[in-house]
């Protein structure tokens, strides 16, 4: 047997805790090029394409740079060399942003390089 996944949503982590389950019971786990849910899901929403805005000081508590500095810090206790940090919310928190990605949520449904 071979389980298909989308590799856009696993983290590589993920991927091979998967593979191992598979091989486990003797399966395989195959990337897939595209996402079959995708490919059948005709009606889905389009995104929105509300504007990212700066979230406020006076309600986020902590400028952007601040936050940054803190990660930065935490990044080189770790020993590591960098964060990837793809959680909505996370992004918006650190940059102190909002937009209108998300109905419930008034998080930037974007993707972002932010080398800084």
């Amino acid at each position: 047997m071979t389980l298909g996944y989308d590799p856009w949503l696993h983290t590589a982590d993920g991927a091979e805790k998967l593979a191992k389950a598979c091989a486990s019971v003797g399966a395989t786990l195959k990337p897939l090029d595209s996402n079959p849910v995708d490919a059948v899901w005709t009606d889905r929403p389009a995104p929105t394409l509300g504007k990212i805005v700066p979230h406020d000081l006076r309600f986020a508590g902590e400028d952007s740079q601040s936050k940054l500095a803190r990660i930065r810090k935490q990044i080189a206790e770790l020993h590591a060399g960098a964060l990837v940090v793809s959680d909505p919310h996370a992004v918006a928190w650190t940059f102190n942003i909002r937009g209108a990605g998300c109905r419930a949520y008034a998080v930037a449904d974007q993707l972002c390089d932010h080398p800084e």
